[in-house]
């Protein structure tokens, strides 16, 4: 049996509508979430191992907004990138089998 961890950041971004508001409080028909993640696969199935919720700068920025949303005041911009590579840290940290 082969079993594969895959990290991406496009599985789970979504199309918001023009009428709903863009992270920073614009409008905009073509913004989307993304949510760096990692998942392991088999022959067998397949199931969600860790994630990141990926916050622009105007939030991290906006404290008072961060409690509102109960986010942790220690939390910190990071890039996608950043993000997938704490991810990868973890998994590999963990033990869960790469290839």
């Amino acid at each position: 049996m082969v079993a594969k961890t895959r990290l991406s950041g496009t599985f789970a971004a979504r199309q918001r509508s023009a009428s709903e508001v863009h992270d920073c409080g614009r409008y905009s028909s073509r913004s989307t979430n993304a949510l760096p993640f990692a998942a392991y696969s088999t022959v067998q199935g397949r199931a969600l191992v860790d994630r990141e919720l990926y916050l622009p700068k105007c939030w991290t920025k906006d404290r008072e907004r961060c409690r509102e949303a109960k986010i942790p005041d220690e939390r910190t911009f990071a890039t996608k990138g950043e993000l997938a590579r704490d991810i990868v840290r973890r998994c590999l940290a963990a033990g869960l089998p790469a290839t």
